[in-house]
């Protein structure tokens, strides 16, 4: 995270320092700390040098983090409601993945009709209750009639 220039020349680079807050684990405001190292300091007094933070998949999607003690510290005044909401969205399978391949699959039915489209293999999966493999096979592999009463393709 880049920080502006505030003053130059006052004694500590110059650069402004970032708020940060801190909220429990239900989403209830507890402080605000005045910068980052008085976080570091409260919570990873004993690490040797500074603990990188904000570099967590939570704090690239929304600018908040989650601490050892299951309490959360964000860059600006998140709420309660937003906060349950985003770690929500971070914790469900269907909105934050880790999949390398993002190519469209298509569900098929015995008729040829296309049924659905998937963002990829992976939602497929979790949607339809059939093994990863079993929908990579059937888009690579699947010719002919296929064994159960659907089929998958990549969507061209």
């Amino acid at each position: 995270m880049t920080r502006k220039v505030k003053n130059p020349g006052r004694g500590y680079g110059g650069q402004e320092k970032i708020k940060l807050y801190h909220y429990d684990s239900n989403g209830k405001f507890i402080k605000e700390f005045d910068c980052m190292s008085d976080l570091r300091k409260e919570y990873f007094s004993q690490d040797i040098g500074k603990r990188p933070l904000c570099r967590s998949k939570r704090w690239q999607l929304f600018n908040y983090d989650i601490l050892p003690d299951n309490t959360y510290y964000s860059n600006y005044r998140i709420g309660r409601d937003k906060l349950l909401k985003l770690e929500r969205v971070v914790n469900s399978s269907y909105c934050v993945n880790n999949t390398t391949d993002n190519t469209i699959v298509k569900m098929y039915n015995l008729l040829n009709e296309e049924v659905a489209t998937f963002k990829n293999i992976h939602i497929a999966s979790l949607a339809t209750k059939i093994p990863q493999s079993t929908i990579y096979y059937s888009c690579n592999e699947g010719k002919g009639m296929p064994k159960e009463e659907i089929y998958f393709k990549y969507a061209d």
